[in-house]
Order: C-alpha cells, then structure tokens, then sequence
C-alpha cells in the first residue's frame, strides 16, 4: 500500500509498510537456561521505522514491541533475555511477552517477524531435517492488558521461510549476509574479537572527538561508531575498517561536527568480527557546548566541623577516568580514593568513612588531561 502527500506543488510518495526491516542476527541460545538469546534487528532503509505493534515469535515466546521502538536509518535494534551491554530491549522486562512451551521435543526453533498488520516480513527455521513437526504452528499471544493477538505460522513449505540444517547448539549464531541466512559459531565468550579500553570523547571548536584504543585484536573486520541522545537507541555513523590482527594497543579517531549546540550525546564502539559477532565498548557521553569547566572539585567537613570525616564531591564534563588522591601536608600519600570512569555530568560522591588527624591535606584529582588540586583542613576536636 502507498501514500500520496502532495505538499505544494511537489509529491512524496512513502511507503506504509515497514519492507526494510530485516532479522540480522538470531542467537537462540538455551532460552529458558542462560542469556544467550539475542535476536538483531535491521533497518537498511534511508529513513526511521517505527516498530509499534511488530510481533515476534519463536518456539520459545512471543512478544509485542512497545510503541517506543523504532529503528534509525542504517540502525540496529538488538532484542535479548535479560538486559546486558548493547542490548536495546529486554525481553523478560517487556509487558506484551509469553514464554512458549514445547509441545514436541523435536531438534530445531524457527523465528518469524511479523509487521503491524500482522503480514510477515521473514522466517527462519533450522533443524536436523527440512520437514519439521513444528511448523505449521498457531497460538495466541495474551498482551498485558489481557487483549488477545492470534496469530498462524505457516508451514515450512511456504517460499517465506530460510532454512538451515543443523541440529540445536547453544553456540550457533546465524547471520544474514547479502540476503542469505548463514551459520556461524557464537565465539565472543570464549573467544572476543578485541577489547576496548579508554573510550573518550571531548567538544571544541565545533567538533566531538572520540577516541579509543583496543588492546588486541583477532578476526576483527569493523568498528562501528554509534550515537545516542538518550543511552538506549543508538544509530551508526561511521564504519571504520580493523587495523589488522595484533596483540599490542592499536588506537582509533572519529571527529564529528554539525551537531546540535548543547544537547549531550552518547558514544559507544560496537566491533564487527568474520563471524558476525560483535563486541561493545563502555558508552561516553558528551556535551556540545564550548567554554564549560572541564571539571570540578570540592571538599568539606561533616556536619561537625572538626569531626574528621572527609567529603568530596567532584563533576566532570566529559566522560573519562579520574583518579583522586589524598595528601598530608608533607606530601605524603594517604590515601587512593577514587580511580576509576566518570560519566559526563554525573555528580560523584566521596565520604571517608575513616577519621582523619588534625592538619592540613591536600586533594588532587587527575583526569586525562589536567590535574586539579584542593585544600582542606581539618580541625582539633
């Protein structure tokens, strides 16, 4: 079905059907035994999707997306069991979801997307052998406000479906490549494509800088940069190709600009392996505003003045590692009390617990670029 907007004197034509979305990834996993699971969406189309009413099903359940999801262009939506890193949206927190029984122990799952008018869009099943006693299938999803959804999966013989034969393996991973389903082997456990450390991203002059440095890497093909405004969807806006296998630090930069002036935006680093898997970096989160302090120190007393014990508060613009240290008045090293990652524009608390001796000390809290120092004293009682 298509629509036709004239606006003006010019025409624009869209279509109502969502054609582009497609399944890119599908982890069945043991469902009911582990966190495995993971079904990737994909939209390859120029413009968003909204995924409001989709229906899902596999042999293991059955699930309504929320009217909040919604693909970005050239984007991916990544479902899974529990909440974990890149993960979008988690199954076990969704309302309009229902865990399916097996009637037959047959080998083998099937999975099928189907668009708010409940047409599908595409089916994949794999099993030992193509004739399968599960499929055709039929069942009723009971949303969350007790309204019904019945829907029909049709049989295995119907040109929808893609098949691959091969027996249950929490292991398997099945990718679709150039429109084709293909099987790979879930290695990231065992074995990861890279690990990524020291994500940061900065502001000026106009351009995001974002950075990061990966610690090894092996079978590692991409390394996709997303961006987010509110940590959850995250769209992709550059592909940047692997520096090779290596075990030493290699280090990569994306500068970006035209962004809106004062919104806060996320970044996060996913890696594409030969296999389809990727790996996720820590989000960082930056503010596209000039002039603002890059970071901020304070301590104080308790509420006694004189009773020893020792708050910090401290802000950072950016998100980045901070380390913070406490210093007697001859310089000698108190205490380590803090170092670790900081999320843009996060207020962090630090309470010491222990009771200091009079005198005065000093703070000094190290960033990634500058070190800012502050002096407290701290009285007889």
């Amino acid at each position: 079905m298509w629509r036709v907007i004239l606006i003006g004197m010019g025409i624009f034509c869209g279509s109502l059907k969502a054609q582009n979305v497609l399944i890119s990834r599908y982890i069945p996993g043991n469902y009911l035994a582990d966190n495995r699971h993971r079904v990737e969406l994909y939209n390859p189309g120029p413009s968003p999707v909204s995924l409001e009413g989709f229906l899902l099903v596999t042999r293991d359940y059955s699930v309504r997306l929320p009217a909040s999801v919604s693909l970005q262009p050239r984007a991916v939506f990544v479902l899974a069991k529990r909440q974990a890193p890149g993960v979008n949206l988690a199954l076990s927190e969704t309302p309009d979801f229902l865990i399916r029984f097996h009637l037959l122990e047959n080998e083998g799952n099937y999975i099928l997307l189907f668009d708010q008018n409940m047409d599908p869009l595409e089916a994949m099943y794999f099993s030992p052998l193509p004739n399968v006693p599960f499929l055709p299938d039929r069942d009723t999803l009971i949303t969350y406000s007790r309204v019904k959804i019945p829907y029909s999966v049709p049989p295995e013989n119907r040109e929808l479906w893609s098949y691959i034969s091969i027996g249950e393996d929490p292991r398997n991973t099945f990718v679709k490549q150039d429109g084709e389903w293909k099987l790979s082997r879930n290695r990231s456990s065992l074995n990861p494509s890279t690990d990524y450390r020291a994500l940061t991203t900065r502001y000026f002059d106009g351009i995001v800088m974002v950075k990061w440095t990966t610690s090894f890497e092996q079978n590692c093909q991409f390394h996709h940069v997303e961006r987010s405004e509110d940590q959850e969807r995250f769209t992709e806006v550059k592909n940047l190709n692997s520096q090779g296998d290596s075990q030493e630090f290699q280090n990569y930069s994306y500068y970006e600009k035209g962004l809106e002036e004062g919104k806060l935006y996320y970044y996060r680093i996913r890696s594409e392996d030969i296999y389809g898997n990727s790996v996720y970096s820590k989000i960082r989160g930056v503010r596209a505003e000039e002039g603002l302090d890059e970071f901020s120190l304070e301590a104080f007393v308790g509420l006694k003045s004189g009773n020893g014990v020792l708050n910090v508060r401290f802000t950072s613009l950016h998100s980045q590692r901070v380390r913070v240290k406490l210093f007697d008045e001859n310089m000698r090293e108190v205490a380590i009390l803090f170092n670790d990652y900081v999320f843009a524009e996060k207020p962090n608390f630090l309470k010491i617990s222990r009771t200091l001796s009079p005198g005065k000390y000093l703070i000094l809290a190290d960033t990634e670029t500058r070190r800012f120092a502050k002096q407290i004293e701290i009285g007889k009682k």
